[in-house]
Formats: C-alpha cells, structure tokens, sequence
C-alpha cells in the first residue's frame, strides 16, 4: 500500500511540477509580449514627436527660404512657387522610392524589434 501511495504522491507531485511549469512559461511569455509591446509603442511615440519637430521646423525653413527668394525676385510669389516646386519635385521621388525609402526599413525595424537574432532580411 506504501508504494501506492507514494506513486500517488510522485504522479501528484509531477502533475503540479508541470502545471508550474506551463504557468511558468505563460507568464514569462506575456511579460516578452509586453516588453516588446512596449518597445514598439514608446518608439512609434518617440517617432511622432521627432516628425512634428521636424515638420514645424521645416514649414519654418521653408517659409524663410520662400522670403529670401521672393526678396531676390522682388515677387513673394515668385518664392513661394519656387519652393513648393522643390516640394512637388520631391514628392514625385519620394513616392517612386517609397519601397526602398519606407517599406523595407519599417520591416526591418519591426523584425529586429520582435526577432533580435534574426538577420535573414537584412541578407535580401
């Protein structure tokens, strides 16, 4: 009878080792998803906050170098025309090198944030 019990207590004591242990691992796995979660979002947020420095700054650049040329040409308009001519300019580059501009350093980005050992894309 000794042998049954302590079978019984072993198989007990093997079932809640393995219950721990998948607690264990669930836990463990939600702390990573929040880590990396949280990566994600405090980058996206640092992110927005550099783009609206930047765009103002540049709104700013753009309106002193409409006045210096429009001063040059004697014609306000003449300035403002010219840069937003650089602008359309740029924006039809932009928008033909979109893949290799936005699309693949976004994946990257991403793939390194969840996937820090993985460097298969960076081979592509």
């Amino acid at each position: 009878m000794e042998k049954k019990e302590s079978l019984s207590d072993e198989l007990s004591d093997i079932k809640n080792e393995i219950s721990s242990y998948v607690q264990s691992k669930i836990d463990l796995t939600k702390l990573q998803i929040a880590e990396d979660l949280s990566r994600l979002i405090s980058s996206i947020a640092i992110k927005v906050v550099l783009f609206y420095i930047a765009l103002f700054m540049l709104i700013f650049l753009s309106m002193a170098a409409a006045f210096a040329i429009g001063s040059y040409f004697n014609s306000n308009q003449v300035g403002f025309l010219l840069v937003a001519g650089v602008y359309f300019v740029s924006g039809i580059i932009f928008y033909l090198l979109k893949g290799i501009l936005i699309q693949t350093p976004i994946i990257k980005a991403i793939i390194h944030l969840f996937f820090p050992n993985f460097s298969q894309y960076d081979k592509e």
